[in-house]
């Protein structure tokens, strides 16, 4: 595993450039900047469940073992960032035309490509004689419930694309309606993270 955190270090300095003296870059929250960060994130996505079918107990493998231990769950945090800051910046260009369309390109389309991944999780169960509770495979189309795919990062997504939609529906009404609205949704998702496990929990 040692060779994923030389892999990781190459990544991370590739095409890297100083800024200039007395500089600052204002668009440092840009498409092209975050999604580079983030490109550095899915690398270590992909390393912790690759470490899962691995053999991690040899001494080259200890820096790439504490590091996973020591981000944990964070690694996925700037995905969930980056995502609600363009989400508010798109909102405060486009007004409620936005906020209008998050069910339907932002909720679905994120939902329908899980829905495809825990299908095919459902049919790879049915062909090996498992027999799964039918109330637990339909909570595991909402992320609610696993049947083997991963589930509490979908969740977290489900919930954060609910609040915010309830959040700013009601963005060009008065201000009491937008408070309750927000008050409503932040309830909400804190309840239904907190219910659900404590990965979700602590990302909050």
């Amino acid at each position: 595993m040692l060779i994923f955190i030389f892999i990781l270090i190459a990544v991370i300095f590739v095409g890297i450039q100083q800024a200039d003296k007395n500089e600052f870059y204002s668009d440092y929250c840009g498409r092209k900047q975050t999604t580079s960060i983030n490109g550095i994130f899915v690398i270590l996505v992909f390393f912790r469940h690759a470490a899962q079918y691995l053999s991690l107990d040899d001494a080259l493998s200890s820096p790439f073992v504490t590091l996973n231990r020591y981000l944990g769950q964070l690694i996925v945090v700037t995905f969930l960032f980056y995502s609600g800051y363009g989400m508010t910046e798109s909102i405060k260009k486009k007004g409620s035309d936005y906020v209008k369309s998050i069910p339907a390109k932002r909720f679905f389309r994120i939902w329908y490509h899980f829905a495809i991944a825990v299908t095919l999780f459902v049919i790879w169960n049915l062909i090996f004689g498992r027999k799964l509770p039918v109330s637990k495979t339909l909570l595991a189309y909402t992320g609610w419930s696993s049947i083997g795919n991963s589930n509490w990062y979908m969740l977290v997504s489900f919930v954060f694309y609910i609040a915010m939609f309830i959040s700013f529906i009601h963005y060009f009404q008065k201000i009491k309606v937008r408070r309750g609205c927000s008050d409503l949704a932040s309830g909400f998702r804190i309840y239904s993270l907190r219910a659900q496990n404590g990965y979700a929990y602590l990302l909050l």
